[in-house]
């Protein structure tokens, strides 16, 4: 958080912020809520979203790792609200 802070204060016009929604771990109200928090308090003003996705699942067993937890599917209706309260904290938010 310091790091963002510093990076904004030179250069806030310049900075994407970047979220990813994982469901059940990254998309929950209270989470998001805070993440439009920490950007709007570094002058922040733009948000991308985006949705969790398991492309990377296979690369696991191939490193010889275990495989991560199994996600659920994103809905869209949880999009729609991470784009809407980001959007209600004054910040234009997109999807990526």
């Amino acid at each position: 958080l310091r790091n963002l802070a510093r990076l904004a204060a030179v250069g806030s016009g310049k900075i994407l912020l970047r979220v990813p929604l994982v469901p059940g771990f990254t998309d929950d109200e209270e989470n998001l809520a805070g993440i439009a928090g920490i950007a709007r308090s570094c002058g922040l003003m733009e948000v991308q979203v985006q949705p969790y996705h398991p492309l990377g699942r296979d690369k696991y067993g191939q490193l010889g790792l275990p495989e991560p937890p199994v996600v659920p599917s994103l809905v869209p209706e949880t999009i729609s609200r991470a784009l809407t309260l980001f959007r209600g904290a004054g910040l234009h938010a997109e999807l990526a």
